[in-house]
């Protein structure tokens, strides 16, 4: 209850007290005792209503001694206008009232108790000819007790009422804080959201799960140079999004989000490769909502990638016509030396020594040149879904019956399936592995896994191992460290993996310690079979 509530209460309390004591039986006469102590009572509720402070005003001690001060002068006024045979006594239960809404149960009960005692002393003392034993004052006494436990549990409802509709309301002014605020922040993120897509320089195109357009940021509208509104459209009535249309509808349908794929789409009469990667579109209950892609204009980057690879097939023209004619100068002058001792050599154990050593030379310079052109040509790139697990149990079955060495072989459970080129990938194994037997390993594992959206083949051998200078130049074309090797064997296997499966290798060695390989290869849809 407020400060301003309490003491019109107060003030009913005198201005009733006075209407009583102006119809009772002396009634209120001008500077009689009863006015002065009703213009106490007045003057004593208004200096403290005006100069109190509300804490003190509202307090529970102060409270308590109000209402006793009420009681005593009620019952005073009672006494000196000889009010006990009128309705004097309905002002305790105002004073009882007020003491319900201001304090609570116990306080109310104190009050009516001090009522009642009171008012039995003063209506005993009133008059010698009435007694407590009369029927009207039996029935007042208890209906003060009455009157205090209904109003106290009002009084009571009431508070927790209030109580309920304060924390209500600061709740309400709470969440609609928090309202506001999270409001606020989604605009936030909104605005934060566009200003990226705009700004970023990648090509972004969403679909819903009805296939329609939701999202086609500024930078996918300059590499594909569209012009006016897809949002809302069908993705598949833009005849030259097609390739991207694909990728969409086979991440919504199929559920298999992409990753650095390369994208060949013709923008009016120019071709163009983007570098894409696709994903899903979740609610907040992780529901699909939809799918899009991720691009990027990667034109620029592959042609310049065909400069580079001139260059460097330019830089290499001269290192490769001085290596080949002094790698074939010398099984040349082989075949040149033997063959003219076989012209003057009769005896026929000689000339089958002789002939074998012309073979030789014949075979270092077929090989020589095989190296050569696999490394130079550009093969055709046509893929096909390669299991893992098979190619390398073969590659580890031929090394068994070439070599005679037992390969370690550790395949998953289930398998692993990549888009490849088998023939090719076996020549990588195979070489890789040969390589380990011929650095002297006495121990060739090699595992099989994935790792992201990659397989992962890791050939580690326990052979001599390489330095770093060994190591840095490993995939150089024309190094060798062997007497007989062309050097092209690791340029090759970099070919293969790179080039033609978009995957990549990594090489860990130590002199003495043996050397570890690791192909990176792309999964097929981007997860493992």
């Amino acid at each position: 209850m407020s400060k301003v509530q309490l003491n019109l209460l107060r003030m009913l309390i005198v201005l009733t007290m006075v209407a009583m004591m102006v119809y009772s039986n002396r009634g209120l006469e001008f500077a009689s005792p009863p006015y002065y102590l009703a213009l106490a009572y007045l003057l004593f509720n208004l200096l403290c209503f005006l100069f109190l402070p509300r804490s003190i005003y509202l307090g529970t001690i102060f409270h308590y001694l109000l209402i006793i001060i009420d009681i005593v002068v009620v019952t005073t006024a009672m006494y000196l206008t000889s009010g006990f045979e009128s309705d004097f006594y309905l002002i305790y239960f105002l004073v009882i009232f007020i003491s319900s809404v201001g304090g609570d149960v116990r306080s109310c009960f104190y009050t009516a108790l001090i009522a009642a005692v009171l008012y039995a002393w003063i209506y005993s003392r009133g008059r010698f000819d009435m007694s407590l034993l009369q029927s009207r004052f039996l029935v007042r006494i208890p209906f003060f007790l009455v009157f205090a436990f209904y109003t106290s549990f009002w009084a009571e409802r009431v508070r927790r009422a209030n109580e309920e509709k304060r924390l209500l309301e600061k709740f309400n002014l709470r969440l609609k804080e928090q309202v506001d605020l999270a409001i606020q922040k989604l605009a936030d993120v909104s605005r934060f959201s566009e200003s990226l897509t705009r700004s970023i320089r990648s090509g972004i195109i969403a679909i819903d799960n009805e296939k329609r357009i939701v999202l086609f940021n500024p930078y996918a509208r300059e590499v594909l140079k569209f012009e006016g509104n897809p949002i809302n459209r069908f993705i598949d009535e833009l005849d030259p999004l097609a390739p991207i249309a694909m990728i969409l509808k086979q991440t919504l349908n199929e559920h298999i989000e992409l990753r650095r794929e390369v994208v060949e789409i013709v923008v009016g009469s120019e071709p163009k490769k983007l570098g894409l990667a696709s994903a899903l579109l979740r609610d907040h209950n992780n529901k699909i909502t939809g799918s899009m892609v991720l691009f990027t204009d990667l034109t620029e980057v592959f042609k310049l990638q065909e400069r580079l690879k001139r260059s460097e097939h330019l830089a290499h023209i001269g290192e490769m016509a001085s290596w080949v004619a002094h790698e074939i100068r010398n099984p040349l002058s082989t075949i040149q030396g033997f063959s003219e001792l076989l012209a003057r050599q009769d005896d026929p154990k000689k000339r089958r020594e002789y002939l074998s050593k012309i073979k030789e030379g014949t075979k270092r310079i077929d090989n020589i040149i095989t190296d050569i052109l696999y490394l130079a040509k550009d093969r055709p790139k046509t893929l096909e879904p390669v299991s893992l697990n098979q190619v390398l149990v073969v590659v580890a079955e031929d090394v068994k019956a070439l070599k005679g060495f037992d390969v370690k072989l550790n395949p998953p459970s289930e398998l692993v399936v990549i888009h490849g080129h088998r023939d090719r990938l076996t020549r990588v194994f195979e070489n890789l592995i040969i390589n380990s037997i011929e650095a002297e390993a006495k121990t060739i594992e090699v595992d099989l896994g994935t790792e992201e959206m990659d397989a992962l083949v890791t050939i580690r051998d326990d052979g001599v191992g390489m330095t770093e200078e060994e190591k840095r130049l490993a995939f150089t074309p024309f190094h060798t460290t062997k007497e007989k090797g062309t050097g092209l064997g690791l340029a090759i296997v970099e070919k293969i993996i790179v080039e033609d499966h978009r995957g990549r290798i990594e090489c860990d060695s130590k002199k003495g310690e043996g050397t570890t390989f690791r192909i990176y290869l792309p999964l097929e849809g981007g997860q493992s079979g």
